[in-house]
């Protein structure tokens, strides 16, 4: 059964033109819980001038039947089998119409109201080819700010988390995901796209997006260390010493996060 739909709170009247400024790609798999809180937040936007394109896996919880409860033009659902997080993200990009396009999967939110407003107003003025906001990162209980960074942190990771990052769409059909990176994917791709891209970040609180102890898991960082060394070396031609650098750095990150993790979910055992 699905849970009944919410009463979404009123909205102005989408824009006249035929595209819309954003494409919010969001991808699911068995996550109906976290797509609700996806919708939840997109609903609640002032700027009204987007596209919503929901790709699901293949669900069987209910998940494309829910999102195709949004009675919406603005609203499309795809759902079938594909090969991994970074094969149904390609499949938005294919599908997008809008100038710009934001990657918001499922249990990602908006951090704010004004979230799409306050970047439409930056990208208008500026047009970047990909503008790095800022997010809320929650472990459980705790929720720590991860402010965006300089362009220049490129060399190390990512300025923004992927889900604060806004891309031209039209540049960033021109780069999809490759999927030999089974998990940093994205890190891989905005890499090559800033050897040809204006890059500019904007403290607006965009993102809010949770991590969980198996997100953080050994098996996944390892991996994550691994790909992003090879995009260092391949995409942003950094020599040895410099990538063993960033490859420690990402080590100490890691332990970081586990421990946060670690701690909340002792936290909600003791709750």
């Amino acid at each position: 059964m699905i849970d009944p739909t919410p009463t979404l709170p009123s909205q102005p009247a989408p824009p006249s033109s035929s595209s819309p400024y954003f494409s919010v790609i969001t991808v699911v798999w068995n996550n109906l819980d976290g797509l609700k809180r996806t919708r939840e937040s997109l609903s609640r936007q002032t700027c009204a001038d987007w596209e919503w394109l929901v790709i699901d896996g293949g669900s069987t919880d209910g998940s494309p039947e829910f999102a195709r409860t949004w009675d919406d033009p603005r609203v499309t659902v795809v759902s079938e089998r594909d090969k991994g997080i970074y094969d149904a993200m390609n499949k938005g990009l294919a599908r997008a119409t809008g100038e710009y396009v934001i990657l918001l999967n499922s249990g990602d939110r908006l951090a704010t109201t004004t979230a799409l407003a306050e970047a439409k107003e930056v990208l208008v003025k500026d047009r970047p080819g990909i503008l790095f906001c800022s997010s809320l990162m929650s472990f459980g209980v705790m929720q720590v700010k991860r402010k965006v960074k300089d362009p220049s942190y490129l060399w190390h990771g990512q300025p923004g988390l992927h889900q604060a990052t806004i891309f031209d769409r039209r540049e960033h059909a021109k780069f999809p995901y490759d999927m030999t990176y089974t998990i940093c994917a994205d890190y891989d791709v905005v890499t090559r796209m800033s050897r040809t891209l204006k890059l500019q970040s904007a403290d607006i609180l965009f993102s809010e997006n949770e991590f969980t102890a198996e997100a953080t898991s050994g098996r996944n960082k390892t991996k994550l260390i691994l790909q992003a060394a090879r995009a260092q070396r391949r995409n942003l031609k950094m020599g040895l010493p410099r990538v063993a650098f960033s490859v420690l750095r990402r080590i100490a990150s890691s332990m970081a996060a586990k421990v946060i993790t670690g701690a909340d979910r002792v936290k909600r055992m003791n709750e």
